[in-house]
């Protein structure tokens, strides 16, 4: 979890402002709003090619900081994550013939806590994410002084209260959880370098000794949010300090062969990373076809021939393209073409 700083709210007062906003970004004002009919697969979204655009404009990529993705094997639920003042919470939306209005899950209702960036595992029965919440024995921290990964067990229609991942958490950051279909676990670990990218095989109803993935993953000084590939095949990650780097942090791939060699990270180039702009969050849907990724980007400036008026301020507030986060989609053939040969 590497985000820019926030500007603390009252819980319940960063809550109102975060329905608002969201009726806002839904095309009209709060109190006339109605969340359009959508259906068919991803939000009813038109699918892209080689080239990214924004994701469910208006509803994920709606003018707020739109960070994470999650997509259920089926294809029938999505979650995305959503920051407003201190108000860090997943956001989920269901298919039954038309997508469901994006409410709170269960797991995240109380938001006293963080919960953050989602990933739902590929047998359908776990969601895992990063959160704030103490492990056991540990006191209560402000902000994200404390950074864990939890999950949630899928209870019928609803989840489980979250419980602390075993054998993962250390008491220092731990967080973006990202899962192959074998149930290898792939996350952000904070070491005594600095941000890197660790991996966790399976063992029974357990994981095993965590590992730090080798200098060709981890390919600057803060490396941070990784996304692997369900078939392990290539990991994406987040990486800050690189000197070939277009942006803050810009995404990086780097390529996993059958020996578990990995090939050196390859910038994934002015497409995904825009100059000057910050990525924070890849995703790869279940079926491997589509690539996610949150970025910062400004639309273009105004050319000055007019003063802004009152409603257009209010219109940039809940538009994409004002400089916070928002989510782009891609096809995941566009990632092929960084494979060495």
């Amino acid at each position: 979890m590497v985000r820019p700083p926030i500007i603390p709210l009252r819980a319940a007062t960063a809550l109102a402002l975060l329905l608002a906003a969201l009726a806002a970004g839904c095309g009209g004002a709060p109190e006339a709003t109605v969340f359009p009919e959508l259906s068919g697969p991803l939000l009813g979204q038109a699918p892209p090619g080689l080239e990214p655009v924004l994701f469910a404009p208006g509803i994920v990529s709606n003018g707020l900081d739109n960070i994470d993705m999650a997509i259920s094997p089926d294809g029938r639920e999505i979650m995305f994550g959503l920051q407003i003042g201190d108000v860090n919470s997943v956001l989920a939306t269901s298919l039954d013939g038309t997508w469901s209005e994006p409410a709170i899950p269960e797991f995240a209702a109380d938001l006293g806590y963080f919960t953050f960036e989602p990933f739902l595992t590929f047998d359908g029965r776990w969601v895992y994410f990063l959160t704030n919440r103490p492990l056991p024995g540990e006191e209560r921290q402000p902000g994200w002084r404390v950074q864990h990964i939890f999950r949630s067990r899928r209870d019928g229609e609803g989840w489980t209260e979250p419980e602390p991942v075993p054998g993962i958490n250390t008491g220092r950051a731990d967080f973006y959880p990202s899962f192959t279909t074998g149930g290898t676990l792939y996350y952000t670990h904070q070491d005594s370098t600095g941000n890197a990218i660790y991996r966790v095989r399976p063992e029974g109803d357990d994981f095993g000794e965590p590992q730090r993935l080798p200098a060709e993953v981890n390919c600057a000084p803060h490396c941070y949010n990784a996304c692997v590939a369900p078939d392990e095949s290539f990991v994406i990650v987040c990486a800050q300090g690189h000197p070939e780097n277009r942006g803050v942090a810009d995404y990086w791939i780097s390529f996993r062969g059958d020996d578990d060699v990995w090939t050196p990270a390859v910038n994934l180039g002015p497409k995904v990373n825009f100059e000057n702009e910050r990525g924070n969050s890849p995703y790869i849907s279940p079926d491997g076809k589509w690539f996610f990724f949150s970025s910062t980007k400004s639309a273009p400036e105004a050319s000055g021939e007019a003063p802004l008026e009152w409603a257009d301020i209010v219109k940039l507030q809940s538009s994409h393209g004002n400089g916070r986060s928002d989510m782009y989609w891609v096809s995941a053939a566009l990632l092929e073409e960084m494979r060495p040969e």
